[in-house]
C-alpha cells in the first residue's frame, strides 16, 4: 500500500522550490556550471544549504527524501544530465 504521497508531494516540491531559487539567484553561475560541467564545485555553498533547509523541514522517515532531492538537484540546476554536476 502506497501511503504518504502528499508528504513527498510535499518534499518534492520543497526541493524544487529551493533548487529553482538557487537557479534563478545564480542564472550566470548556473549557465557557466552548466558548459564546464561542474556545477556542484561552483554552487556547492549553496547547494549544501538548500540540502541542510531540505532535511530540516523534510521527516527523516520519508523513506526517499534524499532521492528526492537528488532527483531535483538533476533536473532543475543539471537541466536533467547528471553528468553537468561534475565531480559530486
Amino acid at each position: 500500500e502506497h501511503t504518504g504521497t502528499g508528504d513527498e508531494d510535499a518534499a518534492r516540491r520543497y526541493a524544487r522550490l529551493l533548487l529553482s531559487e538557487i537557479r534563478m539567484y545564480h542564472e550566470p553561475i548556473v549557465d557557466a556550471g552548466r558548459r564546464s560541467r561542474d556545477l556542484m564545485s561552483r554552487l556547492r555553498g549553496e547547494i549544501d544549504r538548500a540540502r541542510r533547509l531540505y532535511e530540516a523541514r523534510v521527516p527523516q522517515t520519508l523513506s526517499s527524501r534524499a532521492d528526492y532531492f537528488d532527483q531535483e538537484l538533476v533536473r532543475t540546476l543539471a537541466d536533467g544530465d547528471r553528468t553537468l554536476l561534475g565531480s559530486v
